[in-house]
């Protein structure tokens, strides 16, 4: 039995206005288009003023896998380990903080794979 949801991941892409971290992948069965998001996991250090992204990933699970290894062992250049961490779905992040959230997210996780 199909799960409940599943139709949802099917829906046609938006073709005007902001995708909200939305993003269309081929891989349906009947070669039509599903709909996937990406979820950002952010983590703030003590003194922070902001989120830093550090991750993405498509899968809700990996994400939350993501965030509990940041969360335990990332430092900031002071030593620091995080004080807090969440995961954002790209659309969130875009409600939250406008419509280039999501870019800033994106520039957080690039800055830091290629260090200072």
């Amino acid at each position: 039995m199909p799960e409940p949801y599943a139709r949802m991941r099917e829906l046609p892409v938006p073709t005007r206005g902001s995708t909200l971290g939305l993003r269309a992948m081929d891989g349906s069965k009947d070669g039509g288009r599903r709909m996937t998001e990406d979820f950002y996991v952010q983590v703030r250090y003590s003194g922070g003023r902001r989120w830093v992204a550090v991750a993405v990933s498509e899968n809700r699970r990996l994400a939350a896998s993501l965030a509990a290894a940041a969360y335990q062992n990332l430092a900031d250049d002071r030593g620091r380990t995080p004080t807090g961490v969440r995961i954002m779905a790209a659309r969130e992040l875009e409600i939250e903080g406008g419509t280039d959230a999501v870019a800033k997210a994106a520039r957080d996780i690039a800055d830091a794979a290629t260090g200072p």
